[in-house]
């Protein structure tokens, strides 16, 4: 047991800002091997163990956001934090205890079982109840040469042919003369890693039109006093001074999540006057501010990103996957009172119905906001709806100086290179950046700091294999295996008892 967790307190050095790509597929492959050893229960709880302090160590920032900006004594923070690992520590357990309980068989255990079933309960809790993607294996992997699979498979299909390596690395050591380690395993991941890179340099899209010179602000505003009735004006004032020294000539200018603390109908005047700018200027405006809508006897709020061009009305996107126990809080009548803090005097807010295309002179944008960037269906859906280049605003001072910026940061990086699409991510504290379609970093900003970064973002049009098809070719390869190898070890232990593990 001690294993397990000492493996799984490792898990995290593998994403960012750690970025030791190849230490989850092994921990991956000691974890196979060492379930490999007892029944389907002890496994079970060998894997869980694992995700126990892999999602502890990965996740230690939610007790950060919970005490400082919930309010919550530190020790109730913890144990919440706790909770959520404890939870999420399931779905790895299911997957190993799974495997190990179908197949006995050692072979198809770690070629067939354990990686498949790996792969397809990180993309459930990716799903289930809203999802929580946070630290599934493919991220890991985002700038590795597994990476190069993303605009073909996505993330998950990436996790997929990790795990399989893990597998096979575990399969190779569980021989007794360790000789296939040797002769197959690290000469097949070696191999599978040179085919992935290749792979990643083919041009799935291509540019169109010229590139868009692109200005984001970032006003470095503390979470602690964002919301405070006196921080209004000296908000204001930051982020209209760095609107106004932008330089002629550029095409867009983004404003981060919430920029304006305050509703879109408290600022007609405001909104009235970035749009004369945004004439006079020729430069389209992205921002981040919160609406509300009258609705029957109530009101519906939004979390919300306007597009001002000067050319035509403000085109609104609405955020459309809000945060648990963020943004809005289920089962409200029995634990709201708790949480409704993380959201003071907000409420929850609704959730929007469209996809983030906004069309700005021209060209067209996919616009996410905030956690959005960690979901590649909701991106794939913007950009199979024309966005030729891709934007996302967050506030990530809610975690303060913690990993989670990075960890946000490189989700962000793997939609890029999902859509082979730039992407332009503009915050509150950082991480501010331009993202190439390759998914690599082409400037930032120091987090923390008032500033303003400036780049280009060349537009490009046409949809990549993972753009089209989503997940889809992932489950259903993985489901096709798992049903394949148990239809054939059923025949096989007809014939003969199938060997068992040592």
């Amino acid at each position: 047991m001690s294993v397990a967790i000492l493996l799984g307190l490792c898990w995290p050095l593998g994403f960012a800002p750690f970025g030791f790509t190849p230490l989850p597929i092994l921990l991956l492959a000691a974890l196979f091997a060492l379930t490999s050893r007892h029944g389907p229960k002890a496994a079970f709880w060998h894997a869980y163990l694992f995700g126990l302090a892999g999602f502890a160590t990965g996740l230690y920032w939610i007790s950060h956001t919970l005490h400082t900006y919930g309010f919550l004594p530190w020790p109730l923070a913890i144990v919440l934090m706790l909770l959520l690992a404890a939870v999420m520590a399931f779905y790895p357990a299911i997957a190993v205890g799974l495997a190990r309980l179908i197949f006995p068989n050692r072979t198809l255990a770690f070629l067939v079982g354990m990686p498949l079933l790996w792969v397809l309960l990180d993309w459930l809790r990716g799903h289930l109840f809203t999802g929580f993607p946070w630290l599934s294996l493919g991220y890991s992997q985002t700038l590795a040469p597994l990476g190069g699979l993303a605009p073909w498979v996505g993330v998950y299909g990436i996790g997929l042919v990790a795990a399989w390596m893990a597998g096979l690395l575990a399969w190779s050591w569980a021989e007794e003369t360790r000789r296939a380690l040797w002769l197959i395993g690290f000469p097949a991941v070696l191999v599978i890693m040179g085919l992935a890179q290749l792979m990643g340099q083919a041009e799935l899209t291509r540019p169109v039109d010229g590139p868009l010179k692109v200005r984001l602000l970032q006003g470095n505003i503390p979470q602690a006093v964002k919301w405070s009735p006196e921080a209004v004006e000296p908000t204001l004032r930051t982020y209209v001074n760095l609107l106004l020294q932008t330089p002629p000539g550029t095409d867009l200018v983004v404003l981060p999540e919430s920029a304006i603390p305050l509703f879109r109908d408290e600022v007609p005047e405001l909104l009235r006057g970035l749009a004369l700018w945004s004439q006079r200027q020729g430069t389209a405006i992205i921002l981040g501010i919160d609406e509300r809508v009258p609705r029957g006897n109530g009101v519906d709020y939004y979390n919300s990103a306007l597009a001002i061009t000067g050319q035509g009305p403000i085109q609104s996107y609405r955020k459309r996957h809000l945060v648990p126990f963020g943004e809005y809080v289920p089962l409200r009548p029995w634990i709201g009172t708790v949480v409704n803090q993380l959201v003071p005097g907000q409420g929850d807010f609704s959730k929007g119905t469209s996809v983030g295309v906004l069309r700005l002179d021209g060209q067209s944008t996919g616009t996410s906001i905030c956690y959005e960037a960690a979901f590649g269906d909701e991106i794939r859906s913007d950009v199979r709806a024309g966005a030729r280049f891709l934007l996302n605003i967050s506030n990530d001072d809610w975690f303060g100086d913690t990993i989670a910026p990075h960890q946000h940061l490189q989700m962000a990086q793997m939609r890029a290179r999902e859509s082979q699409r730039p992407l332009a991510r503009a915050t509150n504290t950082g991480i501010t950046v331009f993202i190439g379609p390759d998914g690599r970093i082409q400037s930032r900003l120091p987090q923390f700091q008032t500033g303003t970064l400036n780049g280009t973002l060349q537009p490009r049009t046409g949809l990549t294999p993972y753009a089209r098809f989503g997940d889809w070719p992932v489950l259903l390869l993985a489901g096709f295996g798992l049903l394949s190898a148990w239809t054939w070890q059923r025949r096989q232990q007809r014939l003969a008892p199938a060997p068992e593990f040592s």
